[in-house]
């Protein structure tokens, strides 16, 4: 008897993929990456996609990912001057600028919407978090 597949598989996936990719850019960046630039003392962290959620070419990339309390996410949304210095410090990562120009030239990424896609996603989201929390990576 063949095995019955949620309707919505899409759905689940992209969202434990999006839960993987904040779970690995916390385990990066392990503390307020605000700090560096303003002075905050807020606990709770949050994940702040830098080239913004509609763009699906970028949305799980973990160097689109920077890890903010929620005072700095909330002052980033609300301040031009202090996004722009995050936004700074996220470009000298590797490959930054890479994926910026091809969000620019790229349109629609179609590979968002493909279950084997998103299947491969997780396992290497799940490859890299597995590093950052043992140390593996920096």
């Amino acid at each position: 008897m063949p095995s019955k597949r949620p309707k919505n598989r899409k759905k689940t996936l992209q969202k434990k993929a999006e839960n993987l990719w904040k779970d690995v850019v916390k385990a990066r960046d392990k503390v307020c990456q605000g700090r560096r630039v303003r002075g905050c003392t807020d606990e709770t962290l949050q994940v702040h996609h830098v080239l913004g959620r509609a763009s699906k070419r970028s949305f799980l990339e973990i160097i689109n990912g920077v890890l903010l309390c929620r005072g700095c996410h909330f002052f980033l949304h609300q301040n031009d001057a202090f996004r722009m210095e995050i936004e700074d410090m996220v470009r000298k990562r590797n490959g930054f600028d890479r994926l910026k120009n091809e969000v620019r030239q790229g349109g629609a990424f179609l590979e968002w919407g493909r279950i084997s896609w998103l299947e491969d996603k997780i396992k290497v989201l799940e490859f890299l978090k597995k590093g950052f929390e043992e140390g593996i990576y920096k």
